[in-house]
C-alpha cells in the first residue's frame, strides 16, 4: 500500500547497522490534523539501505512530503506496523533557524505550570 505523508521534521535518528550488514534510519515526522494544532501526530519512518543518506540534507523544523508503503509483520504473536520511506521531497518552506538547527524545538507541553491541577 503506498500512501503520502506530508509534515515537519521532528527528529532525526541516527543510522542503524545491524549485524547482517541491514542498515535503517528513522525520521520522526510531525503530521498537522488542521485544526489548530491540537492534535498533531508523531510518525516514525523508516529509510532503508540506499535511502538512509537522503536524510543527511533534512534539518528540524524542514517541510517534507514523503511516499511511503506500509509493511505489517507478526512475531510470537503480536503484530507490528512500519511505514517504510521509497521517496523524499524537501517541500519549500520552513524557517532559516530551523535549517540551520538540528535540534528538538521546545513544545508547549515541555514548561511547567503555575495551575494547581
Amino acid at each position: 500500500m503506498s500512501y503520502e505523508l506530508t509534515g515537519t521534521v521532528f527528529k532525526i535518528c541516527p543510522p542503524q547497522t545491524f549485524a547482517s550488514g541491514f542498515t535503517k534510519r528513522e525520521l520522526i515526522v510531525e503530521v498537522h490534523d488542521g485544526k489548530e494544532g491540537k492534535y498533531n501526530q508523531l510518525i516514525p519512518v523508516e529509510f532503508i539501505k540506499d535511502k538512509v543518506g537522503e536524510l543527511d540534507k533534512l534539518r528540524i523544523g524542514m517541510e517534507v512530503e514523503i511516499s511511503i508503503n506500509l509493511r505489517g509483520r507478526e512475531w510470537q504473536d503480536r503484530y507490528f506496523l512500519s511505514a517504510q520511506a521509497w521517496r523524499l521531497k524537501v517541500m519549500a518552506g520552513g524557517t532559516q533557524q530551523a535549517a540551520a538547527s538540528n535540534e528538538i524545538p521546545p513544545k508547549f507541553d515541555d514548561y511547567e505550570d503555575d495551575i494547581p491541577f
